[in-house]
């Protein structure tokens, strides 16, 4: 490495291992450290380090202004190859890449996963001619669109040689960022706390960096005062040695906060130069022609450069370090803030960057700036950015004239589900209560309510009222009715009345055929053929077969209700796993492509219990930890309900008993409280199989006998989802009582029998052999 890294022995041998690692396969190194500490020096020259090895190197430096806007930092990752690249991918693949690049305009909505296998078929196409090196600095302020490209990239070139190279400000340790941890063997990830200077390598640092050489009795107080961090230490040093040629007369201090030290610094500057600075702290994408354009002179831009606020590389401006333009930005007064956005957004090229300035520039209501967001959020969804368009969309309302009331409304609205779709359901309930409340009885008012009840989340029981009643205001009004009786058989189905559910299928199924909308028809249709196998019963191959081809002849589904997630899911109940697994990662994959937390989680619990059931206990694992994680963070209790309850059930398998029980108990606890009588009843399933476990089956029939008589009133034909009547059997021959054994067996080869399930009769069987060797008839 070059001698610019002052010192660093250990971060230089982690970059050497990273670079030999990554020439034969995919490697990762992740520098943490606090602010100012060197991390982007090492990063930076790891870089040159790569080029001088032969690889091809793909960086980006996001600044915490643009981790909002979508794709932003992926156009600086690719960007540099994409022109001679491209022609080696598909049209689709070329359209999906420019689109979300804002190098064109859509020609239709391309989700995340198009742009994800797009940005994966580049790499490979890079990684065939020579090793590849994916580096982010900063990687806290990657927006959350090139992160979700990213994390799909890294789990699928672990064969290729790519390097993973990832700074990031921490001050507490934290999992390796980009999900690399799950996509990188951990033989070949390292995780580097980048630490402290010594006395020795700040000295080196000085003497390059501002020509100047302290004493030794100086050099010491300042590696105390600054904790030994670079960016401390010469901002101390700098305002020290100000007006004094003399290194033994320096008296150093440490001012209030270097956040103050870093204002001073700049206070120091021009007009002009401030002028140019605050531009671009305020701008999310800065280049140089864009703040001179801005700024109209270029006069201030050169005094920042040659300060070392501003570096220049290539025509992308950055700051010198990032604390540098949050002071720039929060010292100006807010009127200088709004001028300064309004003035990029004159010169702003690209729709989208322009609407954001627009909306953190603009005061006024307009209608005209408010269309100009809305086309903005409608775009940014578009190219897989849910969480960028529902800002967008409540900029567009918050700027809507009272006169537009209606347009208003509905932005926010639109607002609400971008925020749903995100991850973020709290926030969009909060604003569709908010609708609710001012708007008089009727169908506008019924499709907000149902939104409202999908958004609750944590009461089935208020959920269905909020559906009922939307259903009773939305007067006769078809498409909406198909809509609200969907939700109805969801919740409806939770809540254990599964018959209800059913109809309310085929009330949708009905609506929708009415309306002649052929996306609401293949949603209903998978719904109903869903409820129908829950049940028991054959369902309807036809109607199935009909679902799937609109949904392969139809855009714009929501990721959970599509057909093909439905019959995923069924085919787990039916144990027809290889056919399952393809259908439930493309929705996998679908949901995380389109930033859809909501629709991920669905996705993780059932792979989880697919391959639970394939015996992959690892895989198993590792998909109910990411749902678990999902679930926790959107603070839903009734998926947290679900997927503690698969967990408990994955730990069971695994051995750790007290871990499966307290985990299933709490499952059971938070079903309760939700109203969710499936999951409750899977819990005390999954309690019933911790003590069978444990070798004692008494304590389990306190589980499970209760559960069985639940599953029988809830009127479940597909027993193998609860996980319960193969285990009472178990335990009741245990105890000797074979008479109820025998009754058993035969409520399981009578709910088993409309549809032939292989599940059912193996169940019976194995419960009649242990009957028949408890009675002594081995033959």
């Amino acid at each position: 490495m070059a001698a610019d890294v002052v010192g660093r022995r250990a971060e230089r041998d982690a970059v050497s291992a990273l670079l030999g690692a990554a020439a034969s396969g995919a490697a990762g190194l992740v520098l943490d450290g606090e602010a100012g500490i060197g991390k982007t020096t090492i990063w930076l020259e790891a870089i040159g380090e790569a080029r001088n090895r032969g690889f091809a190197v793909l960086s980006c430096r996001p600044a915490e202004a643009e981790a909002t806007l979508p794709f932003v930092s992926l156009g600086d990752l690719l960007d540099p190859v994409l022109d001679g690249l491209l022609p080696a991918l598909s049209p689709s693949q070329q359209a999906a890449l420019e689109t979300a690049l804002a190098r064109i305009e859509p020609a239709e909505a391309f989700g995340r996963l198009a742009v994800s296998r797009a940005s994966l078929a580049l790499v490979r196409e890079l990684a065939r001619e020579r090793p590849v090196l994916v580096a982010v600095d900063d990687v806290q302020w990657l927006d959350p669109a090139s992160t979700s490209v990213l994390e799909f990239v890294a789990r699928r070139v672990v064969d290729l040689p790519v390097g993973f190279l990832v700074a990031r400000r921490s001050t507490a340790e934290a999992p390796p960022p980009l999900g690399l941890a799950r996509a990188i063997d951990r033989q070949r990830l390292a995780v580097l706390r980048v630490g402290p200077l010594s006395a020795g390598e700040l000295d080196r640092l000085l003497r390059a960096s501002l020509d100047l050489a302290l004493p030794r009795p100086r050099l010491l107080e300042l590696a105390r005062l600054s904790g030994g961090n670079p960016l401390c230490a010469l901002e101390i040093a700098r305002a020290a040695s100000r007006g004094t040629d003399s290194p033994e007369r320096i008296a150093l201090t440490v001012p209030q906060s270097l956040a103050a030290l870093l204002h001073d610094r700049l206070e120091a500057l021009s007009p002009e130069a401030n002028d140019a600075i605050l531009l671009a702290a305020a701008a999310f994408h800065p280049s140089a022609g864009l703040v001179v354009r801005a700024a109209g002179r270029a006069d201030g831009i050169s005094e920042a450069l040659r300060e070392a606020i501003l570096e220049l590389e290539g025509p992308r401006l950055r700051f010198a370090h990032p604390l540098l333009a949050s002071v720039a930005y929060e010292a100006a007064f807010p009127w200088q803030r709004q001028e300064a956005h309004r003035r990029l957004a004159a010169v702003a090229n690209d729709p989208e960057e322009r609407a954001r300035h627009l909306a953190l520039g603009v005061e006024e209501p307009s209608e005209e700036t408010a269309l100009e967001l809305d086309r903005a959020a409608k775009l940014a969804t578009a190219r897989g950015a849910p969480e960028a368009a529902a800002q967008l969309a409540e900029h567009a309302a918050r700027l809507t004239p009272v006169e537009f009331e209606d347009e208003r409304r509905r932005r926010l609205a639109d607002a609400a589900e971008y925020h749903i779709a995100s991850g973020d359901p709290g926030r969009g309930r909060t604003i569709l209560e908010r609708l609710i409340t001012v708007l008089e009885p009727g169908p506008a008012r019924a499709a907000l309510l149902w939104r409202l009840a999908d958004a609750v989340g944590d009461d089935l029981g208020e959920s269905i009222r909020l559906c009922e009643q939307a259903l009773a205001e939305a007067n006769g009004e078809v498409a909406t009715a198909a809509q609200i009786h969907t939700a109805l058989g969801v919740f409806t189905w939770l809540a254990g009345d599964l018959e209800r559910a059913a109809k309310h299928c085929r009330a949708s199924a009905d609506c929708a055929e009415r309306t002649g909308d052929k996306l609401l028809v293949a949603i209903s249709l998978g719904e109903l053929c869903h409820a129908e196998t829950v049940l028991g019963r054959p369902y309807r191959r036809d109607e199935m077969e009909r679902a799937l081809e609109l949904e392969r002849a139809v855009d714009g589904f929501p990721a959970s209700l599509r057909p093909s997630f439905q019959l995923g899911v069924m085919l787990v109940y039916t144990d027809e796993l290889d056919r399952a697994r393809p259908l439930l990662q493309a929705a996998l994959e679908r949901a995380q492509a389109a930033g859809d937390e909501a629709a991920r989680f669905g996705a993780l619990f059932r792979l989880a219990e697919l391959e639970l059931r394939a015996g992959n206990w690892a895989e198993a694992a590792r998909h109910a930890n990411d749902a678990l994680a999902s679930a926790l963070q959107a603070g839903i209790e009734q998926e947290q309900s679900v997927v503690l309850m698969v967990h408990a059930l994955v730990q069971a398998h695994l051995g750790d008993l007290d871990l499966a029980q307290e985990e299933a108990e709490s499952a059971l606890a938070l079903a309760g409280a939700c109203g969710d009588r499936i999951v409750a009843t899977r819990a005390q399933g999954v309690l019933g199989f911790v003590e069978l476990s444990r070798g004692d089956p008494a304590a389990a029939l306190e589980h499970l006998s209760p559960a069985a008589r639940e599953l029988q009133a809830l009127g479940i034909g597909e027993l193998s989802i609860s996980g319960v009547v193969q285990n009472e059997i178990e335990a009741l021959v245990a105890l000797g009582r074979l008479d109820e054994a025998d009754e058993e067996i035969g409520y399981v080869a009578e709910r088993g029998r409309p549809t032939g399930r292989a599940w059912h009769d193996a169940v019976a069987a194995r419960g009649r052999a242990l009957v028949a060797a408890a009675r002594g008839d081995q033959e």
